[in-house]
């Protein structure tokens, strides 16, 4: 075969290669396209929260913990509920056993507030996790139908992420206040 018809032979591979690359760069872009959409969606996750415990004083259901709560957001956020783990443990994942408080809160845009919950008592020290998601997901027949919001759906029905995952591509937050040791709180006083 002489170099002309090779050369021509080397370029119709070559073109049905780029075909197929072309397929698979799709793909690529594709996928990359959704990973950035994720990130953002981690990135720009709702609710700007911090937590604080302040001190720790008796209830009439036992030791009652006092925290501080600030939202930095311009639009109010509601948490409903959290619960408590041990500082020392790696996983922040919500198992059965775990300390829950019952504490549903709305917290106003920019402000600040205490609440007061049970605390746990056996052991120590503890944290307290609260997820929470902006107002408007609870109000906005929209907000569900989102893009956002339906891609989010489509990625955890896909890979079936853990939770806290779940609440952080559906636009919640996840706050974390620092440890505290209850027994030690009371003492101080």
């Amino acid at each position: 075969m002489s170099d002309h018809y090779k050369a021509i032979a080397r370029r119709e591979s070559v073109g049905v290669f780029l075909l197929r690359s072309r397929k698979r760069s799709v793909v690529v872009i594709l996928i990359l396209l959704l990973a950035v959409i994720v990130g953002w969606r981690f990135k720009t996750r709702a609710p700007d929260l911090q937590i604080s415990f302040l001190q720790a004083t008796n209830g009439h259901y036992g030791l009652v913990g006092v925290f501080w709560i600030s939202n930095r957001l311009a639009e109010p956020v509601i948490s409903q509920g959290g619960y408590f783990k041990k500082a020392a443990e790696k996983n922040i994942e919500p198992v059965d056993g775990d300390f829950a408080p019952p504490n549903p809160l709305i917290i106003r845009a920019k402000t600040a507030q205490t609440f007061a919950t049970v605390i746990p008592t056996n052991g120590g020290p503890y944290r307290l996790f609260m997820p929470a998601r902006p107002a408007r997901s609870m109000t906005d027949p929209h907000y569900a139908s989102s893009l956002s919001q339906r891609v989010a759906r489509w990625l955890i029905a896909l890979t079936k992420p853990r939770l806290t995952t779940r609440w952080r591509l559906l636009g919640c937050s996840l706050s974390v206040s620092e440890p505290f040791d209850a027994k030690r709180a009371v003492n101080d006083f």
